[in-house]
């Protein structure tokens, strides 16, 4: 992020001192400010290591409550076919209920 160095205020990439303390502009860490040597990064490399790791966990609970999704919507839309194969019966009620 481009900001100044002293008072950590967000600036323009045009201006290369901040007009409210003077200080120098510079590319620094969005949570720590540090200053970093390119701007190809938002973050310093802990910082950037730890949010990737806060991704993959965000990602891992999405992934098991989608799992957990699927697992019952599977459970739902099978049980009545089971039932159907089990009692012939009940597929001629199944095939009534399809071409409603």
């Amino acid at each position: 992020m481009w900001a100044c160095t002293n008072c950590h205020k967000r600036l323009s990439r045009k201006l290369t001192i901040c007009p409210k303390c003077g200080g120098k502009a510079n590319y620094i860490c969005a949570e720590c400010f540090k200053d970093l040597p390119n701007g190809k990064h938002n973050y310093c490399g802990f910082h950037q290591q730890q949010k990737r790791e806060e991704r993959k966990e965000a990602l891992k609970k999405a992934g098991g409550a989608v799992g957990a999704a699927v697992g019952v919507v599977s459970t739902v839309m099978l049980t009545p076919l089971k039932n159907a194969v089990e009692n012939p019966e009940k597929i001629k009620n199944l095939v009534n209920l399809i071409h409603k």
